[in-house]
Protein backbone atom coordinates (compact mmCIF):
# COMPACT_ATOMS: atom_id res chain seq x y z
CA UNK A 1 0.00 0.00 0.00
CA UNK A 2 3.38 2.32 0.80
CA UNK A 3 4.85 1.63 -2.63
CA UNK A 4 0.55 1.90 -4.40
CA UNK A 5 0.76 5.60 -2.72
CA UNK A 6 4.33 6.41 -3.29
CA UNK A 7 3.70 5.86 -6.87
CA UNK A 8 0.48 7.70 -7.76
CA UNK A 9 1.73 10.53 -5.32
CA UNK A 10 1.02 11.49 -1.53
CA UNK A 11 -0.66 14.65 -2.40
CA UNK A 12 -2.62 13.21 -5.07
CA UNK A 13 -4.32 10.53 -2.76
CA UNK A 14 -4.21 13.30 0.06
CA UNK A 15 -6.67 15.58 -1.73
CA UNK A 16 -8.84 12.77 -3.19
CA UNK A 17 -9.54 11.64 0.22
CA UNK A 18 -10.04 14.39 1.91
CA UNK A 19 -11.87 16.33 -0.92
CA UNK A 20 -14.02 13.09 -0.86
CA UNK A 21 -14.71 13.25 2.87
CA UNK A 22 -15.42 16.64 3.04
CA UNK A 23 -17.80 16.27 0.44
CA UNK A 24 -19.91 13.52 2.06
CA UNK A 25 -19.77 15.51 5.50
CA UNK A 26 -20.88 18.40 4.22
CA UNK A 27 -23.91 16.43 2.60
CA UNK A 28 -24.62 15.02 6.30
CA UNK A 29 -25.43 18.13 7.84
CA UNK A 30 -28.32 18.18 5.58
CA UNK A 31 -31.37 15.58 5.85
CA UNK A 32 -32.24 15.74 2.16
CA UNK A 33 -28.60 15.41 0.76
CA UNK A 34 -27.99 12.99 3.09
CA UNK A 35 -30.45 10.55 1.08
CA UNK A 36 -28.60 11.69 -2.31
CA UNK A 37 -25.19 10.62 -0.60
CA UNK A 38 -27.28 7.07 -0.70
CA UNK A 39 -26.95 6.65 -4.24
CA UNK A 40 -23.79 8.49 -4.54
CA UNK A 41 -22.01 5.92 -2.11
CA UNK A 42 -21.07 3.44 -4.44
CA UNK A 43 -19.11 6.30 -6.47
CA UNK A 44 -17.00 7.18 -3.84
CA UNK A 45 -16.15 3.77 -2.46
CA UNK A 46 -15.17 3.27 -6.28
CA UNK A 47 -13.11 5.81 -6.38
CA UNK A 48 -10.67 4.60 -3.79
CA UNK A 49 -10.57 1.52 -5.64
CA UNK A 50 -9.91 3.06 -8.69
CA UNK A 51 -6.98 4.92 -7.61
CA UNK A 52 -5.17 1.67 -6.42
CA UNK A 53 -5.91 -0.27 -9.82
CA UNK A 54 -4.39 2.97 -11.38
CA UNK A 55 -1.29 2.07 -9.42
CA UNK A 56 -1.24 -1.39 -10.07
CA UNK A 57 -1.88 -0.82 -13.89
CA UNK A 58 0.61 1.54 -14.07
CA UNK A 59 3.73 0.77 -15.98
CA UNK A 60 6.50 2.03 -14.24
CA UNK A 61 5.65 -0.22 -11.68
CA UNK A 62 8.19 -2.89 -11.29
CA UNK A 63 7.70 -6.72 -10.70
CA UNK A 64 10.35 -9.16 -8.90
CA UNK A 65 10.50 -11.91 -11.22
CA UNK A 66 12.30 -15.24 -9.81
Amino acid sequence: SRELVHQLGFWKIFAVVIVLTITTELTSIFPILGLFIIFLMPFIMMTYIAVYENAISNPSTTTNEV
